[in-house]
C-alpha cells in the first residue's frame, strides 16, 4: 500500500470515530491512541471472542492484575535488566531511532544483533530517515519500561507500569494452582493496558507506547505434558522453522508433521498454534495471510525450549502478532528464588 493510501485509511478512521491519535489538540503525543466510538466497539468485540476461545476450553480461567508492579517483581523476571531495544542518535539531526529498524532489509534478523555488530552495520553508510546523514552516536540499550513510586514520592516504593500481563499471571500462580484443585494442567488469560516507552514509534498502530495486550499462561506437569489430539487438524499451513533446525526455509505442513520431524518440540506448542490459527481465521484473518515463524537460538531466550511467532503480512510485510513459548518453568523458579515463596 503506498503512502497515500495509508494517508487515505488513516483519514478515514479518524471521520468514523475508530482510531484517532490521543491528545490532538495539545498537538499529540507519539504512540498514544484513542479508540472511537466504533472502534471501541470493535476492540470489545475482538477482546470478549478471545476470551471466549480460550476459556471454553474448560481448564483456562480469566483473572484481572494491577497494571503498577512493584520493581522486585520484575527484577526477578529480568525486565529490570534486560528488556531493552538497541537504540541509536544520528548525529547530524540528533533524532533517536531503533538501531534494527534501520538494519530491516540489511540483515536477515536485525533483533539477534548485538551492539557493536548493529553498531558496525550502521557505519557502512546507513542514512538516517530524517536528515540522510550517515553520521550515528554508538549503539546502546534502552530500557523499555515507564518507572514510578507507589506512595509519597521520597519514600514511595519504586514500580514500573507493567511491559506485560503475563507478571500478574505467575502471582496468582499459587491461587490458580488452589483453585484448580492442585491438579494440572491449568491455564490463566488475562487482557489489559501494557506500557513501553518505544524509542520510535511508528507503522501506524504496530508500535504504540500504551497498547492492549491479551495473553495466556498454561502449565503444565514437565513428566506427565498432556498429549493433545492434532488429528482434526489435517490442513497444511505456512512455517518458517528455526533456519539453524532441521528444516530451513519457508514450508507449508500440518502440525501433526511439524511435531513428528521435531521442526515443532513439544505436542502443547503444536496444540497452542493450531488453536491461534482457529482463532484469527473466526474472526476474519485470510489463513493465506498468516504463518508461523520459529525463532532462532540467537533469537530466543536461554530458558526457552521452544518459541514461535504468528506473524500476519499486510502492508509492512510480515508482523508479528501473536508469541507461543515454551518457557519451562523458568519465570515461577525465578520468582520463588527471590520472594522466597513457593
Amino acid at each position: 500500500m503506498s503512502e497515500r493510501r495509508i494517508d487515505r485509511l488513516t483519514s478515514l478512521l479518524r471521520r468514523r470515530g475508530v482510531v484517532l491519535p490521543s491528545f490532538e489538540i495539545y498537538g499529540g503525543v507519539s504512540g498514544l491512541v484513542d479508540y472511537g466510538p466504533v472502534g471501541a466497539r470493535i476492540k470489545r468485540k475482538l477482546v470478549d471472542s478471545w476470551i471466549d476461545h480460550w476459556t471454553s476450553q474448560g481448564d483456562i480461567v480469566e483473572v484481572d492484575s494491577p497494571t503498577l508492579t512493584p520493581e522486585s517483581v520484575l527484577v526477578a523476571s529480568g525486565h529490570v535488566g534486560e528488556f531493552n531495544d538497541l537504540m541509536v542518535s544520528c548525529d547530524g539531526c540528533e533524532s533517536a531511532f531503533r538501531a534494527d529498524h534501520l538494519l530491516e532489509g540489511i540483515h536477515e534478523n536485525p533483533d539477534s544483533l548485538t551492539a557493536d555488530e548493529a553498531s558496525a552495520l550502521l557505519s557502512q553508510g546507513i542514512s538516517c530517515p530524517a536528515c540522510s546523514e550517515s553520521r550515528w552516536s554508538d549503539v546502546r540499550p534502552m530500557n523499555l519500561m515507564f518507572s514510578t513510586r507507589i506512595g509519597a514520592m521520597s519514600r514511595g516504593r519504586a514500580a514500573y507500569m507493567r511491559p506485560e500481563t503475563a507478571q500478574g499471571m505467575f502471582m496468582l500462580y499459587p491461587a490458580l494452582f488452589r483453585h484448580f484443585k492442585q491438579r494440572l494442567p491449568f491455564g490463566a488469560v488475562q487482557t489489559g493496558k501494557g506500557y513501553r516507552n518505544e524509542i520510535s514509534p511508528r507503522q501506524g498502530m504496530i508500535r504504540l507506547r500504551e497498547f492492549d495486550m491479551a495473553e495466556l499462561e498454561y502449565f503444565i506437569d514437565p513428566e506427565y505434558p498432556p498429549c493433545p489430539d492434532l488429528s482434526r487438524w489435517t490442513y497444511p499451513v505456512m512455517m518458517v522453522p528455526d533456519p539453524e533446525g532441521k528444516q530451513a526455509g519457508e514450508c507449508e505442513m500440518t502440525y501433526s508433521e511439524a511435531l513428528s520431524k521435531g521442526i515443532i518440540r513439544h505436542p502443547t506448542v503444536a496444540w497452542f498454534l493450531a488453536r491461534t490459527m482457529d482463532f484469527l481465521v473466526n474472526v476474519g484473518v485470510d489463513q493465506s495471510k498468516i504463518r508461523f515463524r520459529q525463532h532462532s537460538s540467537t533469537e530466543m531466550a536461554h530458558y526457552a525450549e521452544d518459541c514461535w511467532d504468528c506473524e500476519l503480512h499486510g502492508e509492512h510485510g510480515w508482523v508479528e502478532c501473536v508469541g507461543i513459548a515454551n518457557r519451562t518453568c523458568h519465570d515461577l523458579d525465578s520468582h520463588a528464588q527471590a520472594s522466597g515463596s513457593k
